[in-house]
């Protein structure tokens, strides 16, 4: 029988997901080695009061988020947005603190005072990717969350080649995807894994937001939003 030492045992392998026990935990993510960090959370209570009305036509809200001015940031971008009769449900204040509370999370994750942040329906990453950003904060509200392929369900070969999703696949059945309400944290290229948004979530009726570090939103996100 051949015995390891210390100097010859293999490295265990890097699991794809860190899975956080609460918001704080997920500040340990960047010195971890996995490509994506996970917090599984339930659904709250009267979403649906809100989401049913808000997503009956489609609407997109981007915005630079403060550190500390993170509920009036946000506040503001909603109150352009969201028709008065929805931002005045009692769940309207809910839902702001628990995205505030992200924000919050991401800056510290980031060491960062302030975050771009995408609030809406319109999702479009149909092809399955990494996202050039060293993190990306992903929270589907409504709707089915974001699919993601284990290292073994990839053919890296089909996705350096730009061949189609069906190619991509290696193994179907080991296709992953996130909750709704679960906090994700996706590590970007070279080092992340391929994931996108789920066919089921491309004809509307689901809501996304996506935060990025403040080097995303100054190189991509500001200028369109000027414009």
């Amino acid at each position: 029988m051949v015995r390891h030492t210390a100097a010859t045992r293999r490295p265990e392998p890097v699991m794809p997901v860190f899975q956080a026990s609460s918001m704080s935990d997920l500040c340990r993510f960047p010195a971890r080695p996995e490509p994506l960090a996970r917090l599984g959370r339930k659904p709250l209570d009267g979403a649906e009061s809100v989401f049913a009305p808000l997503t009956r036509k489609p609407f997109g809200i981007t915005a630079r988020v403060g550190r500390q001015s993170a509920h009036a940031d946000i506040e503001a971008a909603l109150t352009r947005e969201v028709p008065g009769p929805v931002r005045g449900m009692p769940f309207m204040a809910v839902w702001l603190r628990d995205m505030v509370a992200i924000c919050r999370l991401f800056c510290a994750m980031l060491d960062s005072e302030a975050v771009g942040f995408r609030l809406g329906t319109q999702r479009t990453c149909r092809r399955y990717h990494m996202d050039d950003v060293p993190f990306r904060l992903l929270v589907t509200y409504r709707g089915r969350g974001t699919e993601w392929l284990p290292g073994e369900a990839v053919d890296l070969h089909a996705y350096e080649t730009g061949a189609p999703n069906e190619e991509i696949v290696r193994d179907p059945d080991n296709l992953e995807t996130l909750n709704p309400w679960d906090i994700a944290v996706f590590r970007g290229a070279p080092n992340g894994l391929l994931h996108r948004t789920p066919e089921a979530a491309l004809s509307g009726g689901s809501i996304l937001m996506r935060l990025d570090p403040p080097s995303f939103w100054d190189r991509v996100l500001a200028p369109h939003f000027k414009a």
